[in-house]
């Protein structure tokens, strides 16, 4: 099976800052998306969220596949987005209760190719959900949508759709959710 996930190392991150105050987001937001990367600012980390291909397996070949990604960033120097549109800072000022993240196990053809992908992160806090997500395996854009709703974005079934290749792959995907 591949692996495009968080590794422990990110999601152990991730755990740090659960109870922390999420203050806000910066991005170069369009349409409810930011390509490629955004920056998280809590009050006890700033943490830089991307969503960037690279070289991984790909049946008998390799491909770039995109995947998301976080490490930890300096609130102290701008923040620089992929994209050419101007970035925002939008706040949240909400308390962070808990943070899930999205998985599909996508199975082709009975094993010839599988692969793991976390697909979202969801951050619930006091005030409201914040999801960061992403969808189709090349595309680098990361949806920013104030629910978790993650079936709204990408269904199973397009998921299913995507990699059928028109009908010409037997597909299977199963979709979890777990908790940090």
């Amino acid at each position: 099976m591949v692996y495009a996930n968080l590794n422990n190392n990110m999601e152990e991150m991730l755990r740090t800052i659960k109870g922390a105050k999420f203050i806000s987001y910066e991005c170069g937001k369009q349409f409810d998306t930011a390509y490629g990367n955004l920056r998280i600012n809590t009050d006890t980390l700033t943490i830089e969220l991307s969503n960037i291909a690279k070289e991984m397996p790909f049946f008998n070949g390799v491909e770039d596949i995109a995947c998301l990604e976080c490490k930890a960033s300096n609130s102290a120097i701008e923040f620089k987005p992929y994209c050419i549109e101007p970035f925002e800072v939008f706040e949240i000022d909400a308390k962070i209760e808990s943070i899930e993240i999205i998985n599909d196990v996508v199975n082709v053809n009975d094993g010839e190719y599988e692969i793991s992908f976390d697909r979202a992160i969801i951050f619930r806090t006091d005030k409201k959900d914040i999801m960061f997500s992403r969808d189709v395996w090349f595309s680098e854009v990361i949806t920013i949508s104030e629910n978790d709703d993650y079936n709204s974005v990408y269904p199973v079934d397009e998921v299913i759709e995507v990699w059928s290749d028109q009908g010409e792959n037997k597909v299977n995907v199963i979709r979890t959710c777990r908790k940090l």
